[in-house]
């Protein structure tokens, strides 16, 4: 529900794609700074192209355009990507796995999968709330099913005192009574029914 409604869990994703973002522009600061003329020119080389600003630039995207441009950053140093000597050369192995894993966090965060746009908002919160009801659901039963089956004593009350705070939601949101069918009009030039007498 948190995810869902963009609570707290979002900036905590945020924060870990942030964090890792930082630690890969550490890692390639320190190959700018390198005495290895090779080391040097392959830090300038990633730091031009999967990095932005003065480094952490990226950090103060949006959410989406963060994945989008996590995405960029392994797909540019990955195996087969123009960037992977490079990579290879500054031993960023670990600093990508961490952005690649908390790039994908984020996505599935927002909703989205590593490939596509974020769901709209009341779609994920549609399916946010059915997964709750299944979730409440499941527990009042399990333990409406103890309660019936435990001995009265100190374990039933305990059981017992759980299941109120679900009863009361399920009290609060009680569905609706089926509204009574109108009768119907008779059609244009019908008899109406005459009326039954009293007995």
């Amino acid at each position: 529900m948190l995810v869902a409604l963009g609570a707290t869990s979002l900036a905590e994703l945020d924060g870990n794609w942030d964090s890792a973002q930082r630690r890969l522009f550490h890692h390639v600061a320190i190959g700018v700074d390198s005495d290895d003329r090779d080391v040097r020119a392959a830090a300038d080389r990633l730091r031009a192209q999967i990095l932005d600003g003065m480094g952490t630039g990226q950090t103060q995207y949006d959410y989406d355009v963060e994945v989008d441009f996590g995405l960029k950053q392994i797909a540019l140093t990955q195996a087969d990507g123009p960037l992977a000597a490079d990579a290879k050369t500054l031993k960023l192995g670990d600093a990508l796995a961490d952005v690649a894993k908390t790039t994908e966090a984020l996505a599935k965060g927002l909703g989205r999968g590593t490939s596509d746009k974020r769901r709209p908002p009341s779609r994920k919160l549609r399916t946010a709330i059915a997964e709750c009801a299944a979730s409440f659901n499941g527990v009042h039963e399990d333990l409406a099913w103890f309660v019936g089956r435990t001995p009265p004593g100190a374990e039933r009350d305990k059981l017992t005192a759980l299941l109120v705070p679900l009863e009361a939601l399920l009290a609060r949101h009680a569905p609706a009574a089926p509204a009574e069918a109108a009768p119907a009009e008779p059609a244009p030039g019908a008899l109406a029914e005459p009326p039954k007498p009293n007995v």
